[in-house]
């Protein structure tokens, strides 16, 4: 009867090491497709934000409004390519923000890249 336990000595060990990258992965996806809800929905957030400063301060400059999307996504620094437009109507913003996934490294080897998110707000010109 010893014999037959001593041959399963090292079975747990095996189908751990089997397991774990296949979970990790799985809890790394899920991590992933957090953060790339948080940064979807945080462009749009930072684009109507950007195009309502942008209308109600005519003078403002596309530097100021791509440091108004940077904060707004809580990135410091240059983090986003910004479009101005205005127009007799009101302006216009343009954010595309490149999302690189935690998992990159797999989609990188498999042709991927990142991911660009890309939100445009119109907001109309307030009246004084």
């Amino acid at each position: 009867m010893r014999r037959f336990a001593l041959a399963d000595r090292g079975q747990s060990l095996i189908e751990v090491a089997l397991a774990l990258p296949i979970l990790l992965l799985l809890v790394i996806g899920i991590a992933d497709l957090g953060r790339f809800a948080h940064y979807a929905i945080g462009v749009s957030h930072a684009a109507r934000d950007a195009a309502a400063y942008a209308a109600k301060e005519p003078g403002v400059s596309q530097p100021q409004i791509l440091a108004r999307v940077c904060t707004e996504l809580g990135i410091d620094g240059e983090c986003a390519d910004v479009t101005l437009t205005r127009d007799a109507e009101g302006a216009t913003v343009e954010v595309s923000y490149s999302f690189t996934l935690i998992t990159g490294v797999i989609t990188d080897r498999m042709g991927g890249g990142p991911i660009v998110l890309h939100s445009q707000a119109s907001f109309p010109g307030y009246t004084q």
